[in-house]
């Protein structure tokens, strides 16, 4: 079957680990919340630490240790940059890459990804006395995020919205929310750029609010935001069976049904044309550079695939959440069939052609990554219970999609969503440098929550920051070498990550 090929794919990747640099991280079982005691770097090139306020060497001031891939070529960088291992081709300045293999053909390039905002920023500038929005706090914080080693930062969705978070967008084209403005957005994403920081957008087209009612009083009329037609849609774009809605299309929906708002038929040439228009606009002259794909399990995994082939994202990552398996005794140990529901929905995003829209690039390639749900369950429970035997699966891997598809989990603590004022399965407070220690350590791209960097203390920042410097000097990106973990009980996790071995010259 398909779904077990895909697994087949993803246990059978292998590599041939040459000599490497390691460390060793040994998380204890309590400790409080911004700590992470006994957490041990050593490696076999360098013993000498960096301290939170240094920059790496031969990095310029206010600037990432290592650049966000592409950034360097895809817009206006300073006349001096970091290292960055990926090795770009290169291109012109402002010329769009083509479209990246991804997963990165260089499995040890360094990335860190930042969401930079929460459930509340939206009220930010009704609640600040200087009236400051959340795009110009993000603008602010831009020396920050650099410093802590952010290479990515995802944006809260930019367009306008029957919500006021942005995920019931309806004039796709008017950036005028209640972050910001289109200006101001436009700001924060140049100097997010200066300081050689990629900016990823949050995609939300599962479904999309209508503007106007139709004769029945029902609301499918959609307005665009130009004065043109653009985006400009009627009844026939919303799936056929959406009763409440009056969807007229001929198509049923690729996904799972959305109850809130109208589901668009993606199949649809209109839709089709249109979204990917779009998406060329938010990249060539809004400046964005790559996509978060909000709910992807409301459309198929080919429509991500088309849309990525269309804009050539330099980073693309889904949010597949489906639910754990739990029995009596609580979340079940072996959680194979949950990362598999990921695997299988990247592995079907291969950069494809439609019936509408063109491509002759290869089409065997996965478009994007994913959100690592199942290493999110399973930390939240492992350290938060004195449970670390969770995070050795039966073959002696780690338990999520990055024990089998690494350079395809992007993994992380919490979201908006998960965490934040919403609060629906957050991870527990008081561990959260033990699960940053764990995350920043092991192989997949790692995503830092906004309050765990901002709002939380300097004590976390640091810490993270730390734990950031340490991933970067060891190498250990979206693929290690190899992950020994040599105990994991109820008393303590003990692994031993091997990096990549390679030099950068002067690193």
């Amino acid at each position: 079957s398909h779904a077990s090929a895909a697994a087949n794919h993803m246990r059978g990747v292998q590599r041939t680990p040459p000599a490497a640099h390691a460390h060793k991280i040994s998380v204890p079982c309590r400790r409080s919340r911004s700590s992470c005691s006994r957490f041990v770097v050593r490696t076999r090139a360098e013993t000498s630490a960096t301290s939170p306020g240094e920059q790496m060497s031969g990095t310029p001031p206010d600037l990432a240790p290592h650049i966000a891939p592409s950034v360097v070529n895809r817009l206006r960088p300073p006349s001096v940059w970091g290292k960055e291992w990926k090795g770009d081709d290169e291109r012109a300045p402002g010329q769009m890459p083509g479209p990246p293999a991804y997963p990165m053909k260089q499995w040890g390039a360094h990335r860190v990804l930042l969401q930079g905002f929460n459930w509340e920023s939206c009220k930010h500038a009704e609640k600040s006395k200087d009236g400051k929005t959340w795009y110009k706090v993000m603008e602010l914080c831009a020396g920050t995020m650099s410093r802590v080693g952010v290479t990515d930062v995802w944006f809260p969705p930019s367009s306008q919205s029957v919500a006021p978070q942005g995920y019931l967008p309806g004039m796709l084209y008017d950036l005028k929310t209640p972050y910001g403005n289109e200006d101001e957005l436009k700001g924060t994403i140049d100097t997010l750029h200066k300081h050689g920081i990629a900016c990823i957008a949050d995609i939300v087209i599962n479904h999309r609010c209508a503007s106007f009612q139709d004769e029945n009083g029902i609301w499918n009329q959609f307005e665009g935001g130009t004065p043109d037609e653009k985006l400009d849609w009627g009844s026939w774009a919303i799936v056929k069976g959406d009763a409440k809605f009056a969807g007229s299309a001929l198509r049923s929906d690729t996904g799972e049904d959305y109850d809130a708002a109208p589901d668009i038929d993606h199949r649809n040439e209109t839709v089709q044309k249109d979204l990917s228009e779009w998406m060329r606009w938010l990249r060539d002259e809004v400046g964005f550079d790559g996509w978060r794909w909000d709910y992807a399990k409301g459309f198929a995994p080919w429509v991500i695939g088309a849309l990525n082939a269309q804009t050539n994202p330099v980073f693309s990552v889904i949010e597949y959440w489906s639910a754990m398996g739990y029995g009596d005794g609580g979340l079940n140990a072996d959680q194979d069939h949950h990362r598999q529901e990921l695997c299988n929905y990247v592995d079907a995003s291969v950069y494809t052609a439609t019936e509408h829209l063109q491509y002759d690039g290869d089409n065997t390639v996965q478009s994007t990554g994913a959100f690592d749900f199942t290493t999110k369950g399973i930390l939240q429970d492992a350290v938060g219970k004195d449970e670390f035997w969770r995070l050795k699966d039966k073959d002696g891997n780690p338990p999520g999609l990055l024990g089998w598809w690494p350079e395809s989990a992007i993994t992380f603590l919490d979201n908006h969503d998960t965490g934040s004022t919403q609060g629906h399965w957050p991870f527990p407070g008081e561990f959260a440098g033990a699960g940053y220690a764990y995350i920043l350590t092991h192989p997949g791209y790692p995503c830092l929550f906004w309050d765990h960097v901002f709002d939380w203390g300097e004590e976390l920042k640091t810490s993270i920051e730390l734990m950031v410097r340490a991933r970067i000097r060891n190498r250990v990106g979206g693929r290690c070498e190899e992950v020994v973990i040599h105990r994991a009980d109820h008393e303590c996790y003990l692994a031993t990550i091997k990096g990549r071995a390679e030099s950068d010259a002067g690193d």
